[in-house]
């Protein structure tokens, strides 16, 4: 195997592609289903696994869809409808109301029926309590109105730049993948491409050129992580990028965590993080809760006070307001609170087996040798398997996914005696050791 071949010039060789384009039947015959295909999140050509598949292309698809539906919804429809303004026209009031701001009482919410006519909804300036006369002939004796806590007012606005809110966030389930791409993996799309048409192929296999090509770009990959220096620098090649993939594992956990906090800042009433937890406690009859989470978070009712100078100096009046959106709004945070759980979840499990496949070498060997990847036959696969480091085990692992057992046999037969090689344990070329373990 020559060192200065240089592997990602496998790119440049179109006629390789030539070559074993139509050779496969089965998947020409699958041709017009390709299109169908591509739109899966789950690829067979692929860099990182389908859980990390699933963080940077469908939350991404997901947020950005969940965006286009607010962008459209509010930019197309009719978002706000508000009464009881008898100073201001019925448009400034909508337009005033909507780009100022809507508010709602915190006190109101949790209050039986009969005393509020919507969760949120009640008249400021209604006195803290009434005397009563009691049968003893004693009375209830209300407090002095100086001593009694004002009520509080939550603002509610958010749903004027929530679209945006959904597009920003989403580029942060990619940026873990741009990462990883970044500390070398995005060069073995050259390769995996040109063994990608022969992922479903079992009785046809490349030419002898290509296998050859195919073993010598992983060869140069493998061995650059193998290049003697210090030790830090020896540990770093040998590891850098298996821990590389570990950190972009807890970069999509952060992320979905923290789009999950940012997304629970935004309501002051209700909470978000707890929002499909108490949704499916409220689900079978949210008729028995004074007041269901949904209106804590996306009320429909709403309260708003416009303020103006007229003739006669400062004009105000409050009014009532239908936020008809959040009808909707609240299913598509619904789905959002259920995708981000979900993925915090896998995120969690995600990580810590990776930890156990980064330390496990029989485990990943076995799994190989269990998928077809790798032969007992073949005692110095596994010798070069233990010895070529995590950043190597990865690569080697990524080539095995998305390859056909029978062509990743073949590339192996090609692989090994020069890594071993290269190794300097007095390995003769073409000759495999008798099994180290």
């Amino acid at each position: 195997m020559d060192d200065d071949d240089d592997g990602p010039s496998l790119k440049k060789n179109k006629k390789f592609g030539r070559n074993f384009k139509g050779k496969c039947s089965n998947m020409l015959l699958l041709g017009s289903l390709g299109t169908i295909k591509n739109l899966s999140i789950f690829k067979d050509l692929s860099l990182d696994d389908w859980l990390d598949q699933m963080n940077r292309t469908f939350m991404f698809l997901l947020l950005c869809f969940m965006g286009t539906i607010v962008a459209v919804s509010q930019y197309t429809g009719k978002n706000i409808s508000c009464d009881g303004f008898t100073k201001f026209g019925e448009d400034f009031s909508q337009d005033y109301c909507w780009t100022q701001g809507l508010y709602t009482i915190k006190e109101a919410y949790d209050l039986p029926e009969s005393q509020i006519p919507y969760p949120g909804i009640i008249p400021e300036n209604v006195p803290a309590c009434r005397e009563h006369a009691l049968k003893n002939g004693g009375k209830i004796v209300c407090p002095p109105e100086d001593q009694v806590k004002p009520l509080t007012r939550a603002r509610h606005l958010w749903y004027q730049w929530i679209p945006f809110y959904f597009w920003v966030i989403a580029p942060v389930f990619y940026l873990p993948y741009m990462f990883v791409k970044r500390m070398g993996l995005d060069r073995m799309k050259p390769l995996l491409k040109i063994m990608s048409d022969y992922y479903h192929c079992t009785t046809e296999t490349p030419s002898e050129e290509i296998i050859v090509k195919c073993a010598d770009w992983v060869y140069n990959s493998i061995v650059d992580r193998l290049s003697e220096g210090s030790s830090w620098t020896s540990w770093r090649n040998r590891h850098g990028l298996g821990l590389a993939v570990l950190v972009s594992k807890f970069m999509y956990l952060g992320g979905s965590v923290l789009v999950m906090m940012m997304t629970t800042l935004m309501f002051q009433v209700g909470d978000f993080k707890t929002y499909g937890i108490e949704w499916l406690r409220q689900f079978p009859n949210p008729e028995n809760y004074s007041t269901s989470v949904k209106h804590k978070l996306f009320p429909k009712m709403v309260a708003c006070e416009i303020k103006r100078w007229g003739t006669t100096g400062l004009e105000e009046e409050n009014g009532m307001c239908v936020l008809a959106p959040n009808v909707i709004y609240q299913y598509i945070f619904l789905i959002m609170w259920f995708a981000l759980a979900i993925t915090i979840c896998t995120n969690f499990g995600n990580i810590f087996f990776y930890l156990f496949k980064l330390t496990a070498t029989r485990y990943t060997y076995n799994k190989l040798v269990a998928t077809g990847h790798f032969s007992h036959k073949h005692p110095g696969w596994k010798f070069m398997y233990y010895r070529i480091g995590t950043s190597g085990r990865v690569l080697l692992n990524i080539v095995a996914q998305n390859t056909n057992p029978i062509i990743f046999g073949a590339i192996m037969e090609k692989l090994t005696p020069s890594v071993i090689k290269h190794l300097r344990i007095g390995h003769v070329p073409g000759e495999y050791l008798t099994d180290p373990a």
